[in-house]
Order: C-alpha cells, then sequence, then structure tokens
C-alpha cells in the first residue's frame, strides 16, 4: 500500500477514503477533483498517462499528527 500524501490535481492534501488511484501509473486525486476533471465524460480517464476506466479506489495510511 502507497503513501499518497498530495492530489496530481490541486496538490492539496488527500484524505482516507476521498480519493481515486490510477492502477495504471499509481498516482492519486480527490473524487471531486476527478469528478471535475472529467466533466460531461462518462467514463474515468487518468489525468496523468490519459488511459481509460484506469482510476479506482485505494486504501491509504493515515498518520498520526
Amino acid at each position: 500500500m502507497r503513501d499518497f500524501v498530495k492530489c496530481l490535481i490541486c496538490w492539496d492534501e488527500l484524505e482516507p477514503e476521498k480519493h481515486v488511484v490510477c492502477v495504471y501509473c499509481n498516482i492519486a486525486l480527490h473524487r471531486d477533483c476527478d469528478t471535475k476533471n472529467r466533466g460531461e465524460k462518462n467514463y474515468t480517464q487518468c489525468p496523468h498517462c490519459q488511459r481509460v476506466g484506469c482510476l479506482g479506489v485505494q486504501k491509504i495510511k493515515e498518520t498520526n499528527k
């Protein structure tokens, strides 16, 4: 399990359970950022590698601050 820290689109910190991950290039982004980036498309597309249908959910480790 990778420790994701920042969203690829907005660069804000990621929260557990509120992000999606590309299964090919292993980047992460907020679900809201993905939704805004997707627009009217009826499919997911990674903003980094441009592959279609490759975004999914993955748990991230919570860090104690």
